[in-house]
């Protein structure tokens, strides 16, 4: 949810973009099985996305992409939008994003327009801070999150397997767009393991080691 200082202080986008730096943020989508519009409760069949201009005021350098790559939830469904980038030279401020896509209902081919943030159902704001490598926080980050600090996931999109390169010796969890822990490495070097049989969808892999936390993600297909 956008962030609200009354409503939700804990929602929006937290995480400042540096630029020449890679980031990514995921927002993760719960579709519901109806929708009110007024007086009126209306079985809810899906919630449609636009591949590339869904994600309005994005600044130069991200993207977007969904989870599912379809860019349709359905019903009783969660899935996930992840933003992801380097922002470019001359971006840096704050950019107020908006979300925007269709409601489809009770089987009909006329989709509602439904937008994020919203003053009646989802008030705040998507606030995304781009800052230069000399604003903070981006002057306190000496090693560049792209670099050999940074978990090197490969394949990516991975099918049968996903090979880790944890020489720096974390403790690895991968996570789906749940929150649910789906496996726990403890192992240094280079790790794989089996996903076959996964549902596919993007994965968030968690890295720990001395209170430093390396998050990357990886589709499986």
């Amino acid at each position: 949810m956008p962030y609200d200082a009354d409503e939700n202080p804990a929602g929006g986008i937290k995480d400042t973009a540096c630029i020449g730096r890679y980031f990514e943020f995921v927002f993760t989508t719960q579709v519901g099985d109806s929708f009110t519009l007024g007086e009126t409760t209306l079985p809810l069949d899906s919630l449609w996305l636009d591949k590339t201009e869904a994600v309005d005021g994005l600044p130069k350098g991200l993207s977007y992409k969904c989870n599912p790559s379809s860019c349709v939830f359905k019903k009783a469904s969660k899935g996930c939008v992840k933003l992801f980038g380097t922002p470019e030279t001359g971006t840096e401020g704050i950019h107020q994003l908006k979300l925007s896509g269709k409601l489809y209902a009770n089987g009909s081919s006329f989709g509602l327009p439904l937008n994020f943030p919203d003053p009646n159902i989802a008030p705040g704001e998507y606030a995304l801070v781009v800052a230069t490598k000399e604003q903070s926080p981006c002057d306190k980050m000496s090693v560049d999150p792209m670099s050999s600090t940074r978990l090197k996931l490969y394949p990516n999109p991975a099918a049968s397997t996903l090979n880790i390169d944890n020489s720096s010796g974390y403790r690895i969890k991968v996570y789906n767009v749940m929150g649910n822990e789906i496996v726990q490495l403890d192992s240094e070097g280079e790790l794989t393991i089996e996903v076959a049989g996964w549902t596919p969808g993007i994965y968030l892999v968690h890295a720990v080691k001395d209170g430093r936390t390396v998050q990357s993600t990886v589709l499986i297909e």
